[in-house]
């Protein structure tokens, strides 16, 4: 008896020492001048496995090695950053490029610089981008581009006819991690500078493009492009525009200018020695290439049987290219597909446009490959929704799990670029200062766009509505709400039990952390209802799911970043500010997978124009960017759990297995990940590793159903051949 008095009172000291627990926040602070009217805020960029972190802004390029909580500057480059790159597949690299021409490598993260040699005919070294392989740290891919005449990247291009400016990239291959670059020179005849001529250069890519690819480490693919204006009127290129107070998006009328493209591809095995047309595609000029882990897919146009849908789009897997096949009516425009998601190592889903308006009238459908990747078909469970563009993600971790966005658009009427903003009587000001800034813009700044009065614009409303998938994209569900307390439900405007009709929708798509993976716990922010209105951010609330996004629960009602630590278990929010209000007051954090938040009051409110956020091992850095007039500012917390339930690591006890889908089999496949309970006092104490999967069969381990399955794989291949 005394004996379990004892374990009931550990476990209740244990209890209120995690509620209790605060934990460790270190303040730094970094500052930089900056000319007037200019602010560039950089980036943070983070080493994985380390306590590293480079941050660049206003030029210049400061280091940290311990999260943040001290900051010194790199002396070697100045004030003369142009941008930073972290090597995504070797941990102690890191790119600088210099505003006066110049590649800077690391080669241990951060604590010693070397500069690259570059091609001397390169004069403009600025305009130079690195693109590193996956598995070799010698192979290094080089672009340049050269501005040849008066040419300029941007809007309000006044080409014309007597002009001899246009672009060229230049491509170049190491396999001496860039001790030396030998030029990729294209099979192609040179082309003669001519005055129509806009763009010519060629593009590489590793063969081997991720950890997981499956295809030659040696190959590198090329397209080689020359582009020639044959409408030479001056044109303004900005084809869309937003109203955020009206919450509507305007497209120009298509008057861009009119050009010729002939794109050929070729690849190289020996880095640039020599280079090989591929002996497929020598009549067709390529539209894109994507290049998948296990799959390579080459869009094409021209040619004698190019007008046919079937000969649009051609698929290898490492050897020939064979052309695929798509189900009728699709109207497959290879400058329509988005990029396309690599199922497993055999099957492709892409989105294609439907000819002819079939289809319940929706522009973009779902296809999905055969085990070849070469036949195509729908994806019925999803023609019901209605969709003008088909957004996919694969969601790290969660094995077969398929988040997608359908946006639908509904015209308004027709307007011109100098009214979009005709009026201002919708603007929250008092009517003396509506008219006045009304006569400002239509009167005084009239003709300041000349170049824009004659270009009509179409207004438009965009909807969207997210749903997920469990099975590579076979079927698709809505994301049902949950409310277990009952507090919310005066937010949400409709009846969240009627799942087909009200579910979560997700609002904010791009995010400013950098996290580690988790095991089936995200967060989100979004709205409740039947689809959402895109701009519209005045319902915005923070959703968490706990089982891999099938149930989304509301846990704030403001939209925040959210960090995960210790794979989920442990998570700091951080509010995100807004023009009404940039002021930082506070941060929550949870040490129980989100039942439970504490609130920690910063020192001193932080005006953050801009947040970047890093989570890594037990420590989350948090950095605040703001300007004041004469500089740019950081201000970073470091914010530290290592201490958490008195530092204790877990135990077998405290774990559970939680499988993906709710348990139901992918392919003849369970998966599941070792989670620890969400009550469990302990840390799971594994900094720097990643989630292990584990697999299970559920599909009979019997000889007869072995042999069913080889003969129905040799019949497809037999008639797909």
């Amino acid at each position: 008896m005394q004996m379990y008095l004892f374990l009931i009172f550990c476990a209740l000291w244990a209890l209120g020492t995690a509620q209790e627990f605060v934990p460790g926040v270190w303040r730094s602070h970094v500052e930089r001048s900056h000319e007037p009217n200019y602010v560039n805020y950089g980036g943070l960029s983070a080493f994985s496995d380390s306590h590293t972190s480079l941050l660049y802004f206003e030029d210049s390029l400061h280091i940290t090695f311990d999260n943040s909580k001290s900051w010194q500057t790199v002396d070697v480059f100045g004030e003369d950053i142009s941008w930073v790159i972290v090597d995504q597949f070797h941990k102690e690299r890191a790119f600088v490029t210099t505003k006066s021409g110049g590649i800077h490598v690391t080669e241990d993260q951060g604590r010693n610089w070397k500069q690259i040699s570059l091609p001397e005919e390169i004069e403009d070294k600025e305009r130079c981008s690195l693109q590193t392989h996956p598995f070799n740290t010698n192979f290094l891919l080089l672009h340049c581009s050269i501005m040849h005449g008066n040419f300029q990247l941007g809007t309000n291009s006044k080409k014309r006819p007597d002009s001899s400016s246009f672009m060229e990239r230049i491509a170049y291959a190491s396999d001496d991690a860039g001790k030396s670059f030998r030029r990729i020179g294209e099979p192609v005849h040179e082309y003669e500078a001519t005055p129509d001529l806009q763009y010519h250069g060629t593009t590489c890519q590793f063969a081997t493009s991720s950890r997981d690819s499956t295809l030659d480490r040696d190959i590198i693919y090329c397209i080689h492009k020359v582009e020639v204006m044959t409408n030479m009127r001056e044109w303004f290129s900005h084809t869309y525009g937003m109203d955020i107070e009206k919450k509507t998006f305007f497209k120009k009328k298509s008057f861009d200018p009119v050009s010729n493209t002939m794109s050929t591809l070729f690849y190289t095995t020996d880095f640039g020695q020599s280079t090989k047309l591929v002996d497929e595609l020598k009549d067709f000029s390529i539209e894109d290439l994507w290049i998948l882990p296990s799959h390579i897919l080459v869009a094409i146009s021209g040619g004698a049987e190019a007008d046919q849908n079937i000969n649009r789009l051609l698929v290898s897997t490492g050897g020939p290219f064979k052309h695929a096949y798509l189900p009728n009516p699709v109207a497959f425009l290879p400058n329509r597909i988005k990029n396309p998601l690599e199922l497993d190592r055999e099957r492709i889903l892409l989105c294609a446009v439907l000819a002819g308006g079939e289809g319940h009238g929706k522009s973009e459908h779902l296809l999905v490959s055969d085990p070849f990747g070469l036949e195509f078909s729908f994806l019925d469970s999803i023609t019901l929704e209605p969709s003008n563009h088909v957004n996919l993600e694969k969601l790290d971790n969660l094995k077969g799990t398929i988040w997608g966005r359908f946006s639908f658009d509904v015209d308004l009427n027709r307007s011109k670029v100098e009214n979009m903003y005709e009026t201002y009587f919708h603007e929250k000001t008092n009517w003396f200062q509506k008219i006045v800034k009304f006569i400002r813009n239509n009167l005084f700044y009239k003709n300041s766009c000349p170049h824009m009065e004659s270009f009509p614009f179409i207004g438009y409303k965009r909807f969207s509505k997210s749903k997920i998938s469990f099975d590579y994209g076979k079927t698709w569900n809505n994301l049902k709400v949950v409310d277990p307390s009952g507090k919310h439900k005066q937010r949400f405007h409709c009846d969240i039990d009627d799942v087909e009709h009200c579910s979560f929708q997700e609002t904010s798509y791009f995010s400013s952390v950098e996290n580690e993976p988790t095991a089936g716990i995200l967060m989100k922010t979004g709205v409740v209802g039947e689809n959402v209105l895109s701009l519209d951010d005045d319902d915005e609330m923070t959703f968490i799911s706990r089982d891999g996004g099938a149930s989304w629960e509301v846990v704030f009602e403001f939209p925040v970043y959210a960090a995960f630590l210790d794979f989920g278990n442990i998570i700091v929010s951080i509010p995100k500010t807004s023009p009404q209000d940039w002021s930082l007051k506070k941060f929550f954090y949870s040490v129980d997978q989100g039942n439970n938040w504490r609130e920690y009051h910063l020192e001193e409110p932080t005006d953050a124009f801009h947040i970047k956020i890093v989570s890594r091992g037990s420590n989350v850095e948090v950095g605040l960017g703001h300007k004041t007039k004469q500089s740019t500012e950081y201000t970073f917390y470091t914010i530290d759990f290592s201490e958490v339930f008195g530092g204790s690591t877990c135990t077998d006890r405290d774990w559970e297995t939680w499988y993906l889908s709710d348990g139901k089999c992918i392919d003849g496949i369970k998966y599941s990940f070792n989670r620890k309970k969400a009550d469990a006092q302990c840390l799971m104490r594994k900094t720097f590793e990643n989630l292990t999967l584990n697999e299970e069969s559920c599909k009979p381990k019997d000889i007869q159903s072995s042999i069913w399955n080889f003969l129905g794989n040799s019949y497809h291949q037999f008639f797909n051949f």
